[in-house]
């Protein structure tokens, strides 16, 4: 099972690359919970270009983000609280208090954090599309290179050949 699971991901690597793992991560962004620090973690170990992976997965993420933050724009905070919850939204918003748009990019950047609820977070404080690309784009990049690290640890530590 999990040997026909780990083929059909190399497979699709193989197949698709960066375009594949872009659209991966925009999908994510949108339909929540698909684990994108997992797909970014597996595209290294699958043997995808870490440089790749860090690019194609921060653009999908940002462009991600980017839908989740106009979709809470045009919804306004009841979507937000029913995408998020409440206890979420009052937590953020405490951060983005305290630090302002850097909440976008450190926040972002932490691995297993879900950086998705930031993004629609951000839609519904005065921050403008551009700035949520510069920020979100930012906080994307620290994020996919945590990891690959991660993943090349992850590879060094246990050398599978797939």
């Amino acid at each position: 099972m999990l040997e026909s699971i780990v083929l059909m991901l190399k497979s699709f690597v193989s197949t698709y690359g960066a375009v594949g793992l872009f659209l991966v991560m925009v999908l994510q962004a949108v339909v929540a919970p698909l684990p994108s620090d997992v797909f970014i973690i597996l595209a290294v170990i699958l043997g995808m270009d870490p440089v790749v992976v860090v690019v194609a997965g921060s653009l999908g993420s940002t462009a991600g983000g980017l839908i989740d933050f106009y979709l809470v724009r045009r919804g306004g905070k009841p979507y937000l609280l029913r995408m998020i919850g409440a206890s979420w939204t009052m937590r953020i918003e405490r951060w983005f208090d305290r630090w302002g748009s850097w909440t976008l990019v450190f926040g972002r950047a932490a691995p297993f954090v879900s950086s998705d609820a930031l993004a629609y977070f951000a839609g519904v404080t005065r921050m403008t599309p551009r700035a949520f690309l510069v920020y979100g784009f930012l906080g994307a990049v620290l994020r996919c290179t945590i990891l690959v690290l991660l993943g090349s640890l992850i590879l060094a530590v246990f050398p599978w050949t797939l």
